[in-house]
């Protein structure tokens, strides 16, 4: 899980839909779908400023590090991780100034 900056948003990852993905929900009501893709789509982060969130999928076969913005949109790849990452769910991704 994590919190936006702001405070409004939390990012957490559920396999409510049966696998892997990264939710959001606003304290002021409503839960979100930021990822849905039949791989891992795990370890939300939020950007500093919000603008965004970090998470760690394996959809292209090879795991990775991924960006996109705070709605979802624009998910890109920004680091290969190699085909092999034993233990994730034991894993934290964290975002800092």
């Amino acid at each position: 899980m994590s919190w936006s900056s702001d405070g409004m948003n939390l990012a957490y990852m559920s396999t409510y839909d049966g696998d892997w993905d990264v939710y959001n929900v606003n304290v002021f009501g409503g839960v979100s779908l930021l990822t849905d893709s039949p791989s891992v789509d795990a370890l939300p982060a939020w950007a500093p400023d919000g603008s965004g969130l970090a998470f760690i999928s394996n959809r292209d076969g090879s795991w990775g590090i991924y960006l996109m913005r705070a709605d979802g949109s624009e998910q890109r790849k920004i680091i290969d991780l190699g085909t092999q990452h034993h233990n994730w769910t034991s894993e934290r991704l964290s975002w800092g100034p």
